[in-house]
């Protein structure tokens, strides 16, 4: 499958780095020069837990996008702020039948992405995972430890007061 990251900091670098390691075929892309040059450069680097890991994607400059590099899925990691630029930037790789999963921060997104594709196409989730940024490529990935009484409270909670919104294709719950 050929995935494409867009926002390759520390979580979409985590997940550009996990995808590989499991055999994906992944490329990144950024806004930001200087993290696309080390990327291509060293790779993307991580400790997980103390072990020192690298894979090897080709990485992009969000204005610079190969053409040729049509994804089965994009991944969507860029700041709120940057979400349409990124969209506008992705039209080159994206076909009628890529799908695209939004794991940004934040509700509301699919607005934006439904000006770039179908909403068929469109995935909203989130991530449990942890990470914290070093240097410029460097990904520090922390486990997730959680206690048990915050595991039984997440259990609780979890759709207490929720509702799903019927009118809305995409999974999202909204307060009662």
């Amino acid at each position: 499958m050929k995935i494409t990251i867009a926002g390759v900091g520390a979580m979409g670098g985590r997940y550009a780095l996990m995808l590989s390691r499991a055999g994906n075929d992944v490329d990144g892309i950024d806004g930001w020069a200087d993290n696309v040059n080390a990327v291509n450069e060293h790779g993307l680097q991580a400790n997980f837990d103390g072990e020192q890991v690298v894979a090897k994607i080709k990485a992009y400059e969000q204005t610079k996008i190969d053409p040729s590099a049509v994804a089965d899925l994009v991944i969507l990691f860029p700041k709120s702020m940057q979400l349409d630029g990124m969209m506008q930037s992705l039209k080159p790789v994206i076909t009628d039948h890529t799908k695209i999963l939004c794991l940004m921060n934040g509700i509301g997104h699919e607005e934006i992405i439904e000006k770039y594709v179908t909403r068929d196409n469109i995935f909203i989730g989130n991530t449990m995972w942890t990470r914290r940024n070093g240097r410029t490529r460097q990904i520090k990935a922390i486990r997730q430890r959680f206690s048990r009484l915050a595991q039984r409270r997440r259990r609780r909670s979890s759709n207490r007061g929720c509702k799903k919104d019927r009118e809305i294709v995409i999974r999202r719950w909204t307060k009662c």
